[in-house]
């Protein structure tokens, strides 16, 4: 399976979004500007696009109404070089709002659209009712499960691209849902679902993408803790020390162990 030359989202789905084709045209022009269409999965914007989409998907909203679409990312300590790459890159200004979470500002709109259509989609809203990420399940854009779940059908040179998709995913999760660490272990937060079994399919896709990228980790479904929370269930994941070692031998692990000098006389 190639997966290079998928086209993630057409200019054509993105134009569907507004009530006027022209309206449409016109807003995209910055976007094509940059050279972002085709949205494909071996060009760096799209894989900016799609850590826009984690960040929202593990740190935010992505809100659509009937005539609006509106981004944010909660995490407040969000990388300055990630947040230039975005501003350099895409054209897309992020602003530190008295929220304490980074808003799409420049270009927002058009940029709240894509990563939509490409898949992440937390919120919607009409005049009576609005489904959170809660309601409406924890999910991933089809094309990053598929390189997730399918990662050992993938040929070698698009596993290439697929491995830079899958650190991508691993290390915003680690990012925005470390939870808890000690000297020994670290938990990691799985998004709050209405049932046990979303919250479970989450964590085994989590597991999936880690051991598909980190296999010496292996991590094993029975680190995945899940409970019930305020009407629905919510989890996490243990890792153990011997799985933060094995982190550590990639150049792109989610994690670091730091050394501490101590004095121990033998005297």
């Amino acid at each position: 399976m190639n997966v290079l030359s998928q086209e993630i989202v057409t200019m054509d789905q993105i134009l569907e979004t507004y009530q006027r084709v022209g309206r449409g045209k016109l807003s995209l022009e910055p976007v094509i500007l940059r050279n972002v269409f085709p949205i494909t999965l071996e060009k760096e914007t799209t894989r900016l696009l799609n850590l826009l989409g984690l960040y929202v998907q593990f740190s935010g909203a992505n809100s659509k109404t009937p005539k609006t679409f509106s981004s944010s990312i909660a995490k407040s300590d969000l990388s300055p070089d990630l947040i230039g790459k975005f501003e350099d890159d895409l054209g897309l200004k992020l602003g530190l709002m008295s929220d304490n979470a980074y808003h799409f500002l420049s270009n927002g709109q058009i940029y709240a659209r894509i990563i939509w259509q490409m898949g992440y989609q937390t919120s919607i809203s009409d005049s009576s009712n609005i489904q959170s990420k809660k309601t409406t399940g924890f999910s991933l854009p089809e094309y990053l499960t598929k390189m997730i779940v399918g990662f050992d059908d993938l040929d070698q040179f698009s596993q290439r691209v697929a491995r830079k998709y899958i650190y991508d995913f691993v290390n915003v999760y680690f990012d925005c849902k470390r939870v808890h660490g000690s000297s020994r272990e670290l938990r990691t937060g799985l998004i709050e679902q209405q049932t046990k079994q979303q919250v479970e399919s989450q964590g085994e896709l989590i597991i999936s993408a880690i051991n598909s990228v980190y296999p010496k980790v292996d991590v094993t479904p029975d680190a995945m803790r899940v409970h019930p929370m305020r009407g629905g269930y919510c989890g996490y994941i243990l890792f153990s020390f011997d799985n933060l070692i094995q982190f550590t031998e990639s150049k792109f692990a989610p994690v670091e162990l730091a050394v501490k000098e101590k004095i121990n006389f033998t005297i």
